[in-house]
């Protein structure tokens, strides 16, 4: 594809172009007309504006804006926010890798930024650490941008050097993403043979070796190949290690270096992802740390004796105990150095601009347990982990699926299983909240008949079966038995049911398991 796009161009009365992007033939520096608002131009196969199209307007804090796909001379460009800031290939040239929560963090983030995309029914194609931008005023990092790359680690083997882009590839894309953050090289273009190999490559954590596993397979049909797998494993794991993160910077820490001052409030800043001025290391200054050491020794000595004395003299508090401790997905490690889970760093749904809630988390997190376009907008989950009773629950997921209800008046996927899936939403919710609510309270319902199997303790294999992504027959036989026993004693009523299970009710759960466990 030859540029038809030349510096001093105006297109489409709209935009003009700068300049050209540093390392890149096809990207342009631009800026609207109107305004003055700077917008990147980049050049697009035919294969690509199918992929991308469906993309334009979409929102995420984490995902530069798609204006519009635009046809020059019979080449096709599509014009995209210009963010500049320093790029995530930048930073990990300075610091080697990443934190391994850190890195989860981000790859997190760009995993939702992608899966929002896909739900509009668009693809990106260019996910790589040149076009990820960590340091934007104004802006949670990290940004995914638009810039062009045919860079092979980031691309599929199946989408290959010229294919176009699909979700598969930037289910690729991502793993491939934190891959590099976690240690410091891109995968293999063809993927890993074996986890162990994983671990040869770097990847010590058990759970991101095999989450990489299933995204960066070689053989394509034990490959991941949509995004929202990874993104739920990363999930899980992020809650459990939240609190990890060492408790000051250090060297592989996210936090970025503090811009140069003569860039600070400059009005013209870099218009190349790759081509910044890095500040120059602070020098010590010992004469300066000579001076004020004694005079910090001598603040910090009077303030010990100060807190000791105030200790002597104030009343003593009193200590009230409870055993009421329930934990949900938002509990931070129960550690006197755990740091708490700070919400913002949750990946986010993409339908509000900052997570503030638990209720944010687990609806990111829930989402991921339904197939895909089930919600338009995340509806409160909030309560999800503190629910016992799985008929409550059931209802209550139930009505939040069916209230999804699209604009057209359609019906999704989601909305079809919960119309057939009758005694089994106890199940559908027990799977839930199993992968959302690790260390909530047990699943309780009314104590069985004496003949009859407990239907809370199969609901429990249920969820921990589906979630641990094995095949839960054994359990869905117990359950299924447990309901027949009950209602051929007429206690259906009880479980809110007054009718016993109709053909193809098993069977749709089943379509709720196949598209959870999905690879």
């Amino acid at each position: 594809m030859s540029s038809s796009v030349a510096p001093g161009e105006i297109l489409h009365s709209k935009y003009r172009v700068d300049s050209k992007v540093d390392g890149s033939d096809q990207a342009f520096a631009a800026t609207t007309v109107q305004g003055g608002a700077g917008v990147l131009v980049f050049g697009l196969t035919v294969a690509e504006v199918a992929a991308l199209e469906r993309g334009k307007g979409v929102d995420h804090m984490h995902l530069s804006r798609l204006l519009e796909v635009i046809d020059v001379g019979g080449a096709q460009f599509g014009v995209a926010e210009h963010l500049t800031g320093l790029t995530l290939a930048e930073r990990l040239a300075d610091v080697g890798k990443k934190e391994p929560v850190d890195a989860v963090r981000f790859a997190l983030r760009i995993a939702d930024a992608l899966s929002c995309l896909h739900e509009a029914g668009a693809c990106h194609g260019s996910v790589h650490a040149r076009g990820i931008l960590i340091q934007v005023e104004g802006r949670a990092p990290p940004v995914l941008g638009y810039f062009p790359s045919k860079d092979s680690a980031y691309r599929s083997p199946d989408r290959g050097a010229d294919g176009p882009p699909t979700e598969a590839d930037d289910a690729w894309a991502a793993a491939a993403l934190l891959h590099l953050m976690l240690t410091g090289k891109p995968p293999p273009s063809a993927g890993y043979a074996a986890e162990s190999d994983l671990s040869d490559a770097g990847v010590t954590d058990a759970a991101l070796s095999a989450a990489l596993a299933h995204a960066l397979n070689q053989d394509p049909e034990a490959r991941s190949r949509d995004v929202r797998p990874l993104k739920r494993e990363l999930a899980r794991w992020f809650v459990e290690h939240a609190g990890d993160e060492p408790p000051t910077p250090g060297p592989h820490s996210s936090s970025p270096p503090p811009l140069p001052a003569s860039t600070r409030g400059s009005s013209s800043p870099s218009t190349s992802p790759g081509a910044r001025s890095r500040p120059a290391p602070a020098q010590p200054q010992k004469s300066l740390w000579r001076k004020i050491l004694p005079l910090a020794l001598g603040g910090l000595l009077a303030g010990l004796v100060g807190a000791w004395a105030f200790n002597l003299v104030r009343p003593k508090p009193t200590l009230i105990v409870t055993n009421k401790a329930v934990k949900t997905l938002a509990a931070a490690p129960a550690t006197a150095t755990a740091k708490p889970i700070n919400l913002g760093d949750v990946p986010v749904t993409g339908e509000s601009a900052t997570v503030t809630t638990a209720g944010d988390k687990l609806s990111s997190c829930a989402m991921a347990y339904l197939p895909k376009g089930t919600f338009a907008k995340a509806p409160d989950f909030s309560g999800m982990c503190d629910e016992t009773d799985p008929r409550s629950g059931a209802d209550k997921l139930r009505v939040a699926v069916v209230g999804s209800a699209p604009k057209d008046g359609g019906a999704t996927d989601a909305m079809k299983i919960f119309a057939r899936i009758g005694w089994y939403d106890m199940a559908a919710f027990a799977v839930v909240r199993s992968g959302c609510c690790p260390d909530a309270k047990p699943l309780t319902l009314p104590a069985p008949s004496k003949t009859c199997g407990a239907m809370d303790e199969a609901l429990r294999e249920i969820g921990q079966e589906v979630v641990a992504m094995h095949g839960a027959e054994e359990a869905l036989k117990k359950y299924t038995a447990a309901i027949h026993c009950e209602v051929n004693l007429g206690r259906g009523p009880i479980y809110r049911k007054r009718e016993r299970p109709v053909g193809g009710e098993d069977s749709a759960f089943l379509e709720l398991v196949k598209a959870i466990q999905a690879p």
